[in-house]
């Protein structure tokens, strides 16, 4: 697995809101919760998520695909994103 800068891409939580046609922040938990959507990249008070995550559950959301297909496409997102982390871990050596 190669990650080029592309993959490593950040959206803010108002650009994400924007993306998904969510107005509150409300919304945007409940679908966290659901499992629409991505966990969040937390980074002091703010919240970011993968532009690449992003882009495919807004994909499959336009496609039409069911909540239990976006869900399980969220967990694969999630789990892949970790196995990036660990790649990521061992490739760099921290002295």
């Amino acid at each position: 697995m190669t990650t080029t800068p592309a993959d490593l891409a950040l959206l803010d939580q108002s650009a994400v809101k924007q993306l998904l046609g969510i107005k509150s922040n409300s919304t945007l938990l409940k679908r966290q919760r659901q499992e629409l959507l991505t966990k969040p990249i937390v980074r002091g008070q703010k919240k970011f998520w993968p532009t690449k995550e992003c882009m495919l559950l807004t994909t499959a959301e336009i496609e039409g695909q069911s909540d239990a297909a976006i869900q399980a496409l969220t967990m694969q997102l999630n789990a892949q994103r970790a196995a990036t982390f660990q790649q990521l871990k061992a490739e760099i050596t921290i002295h």
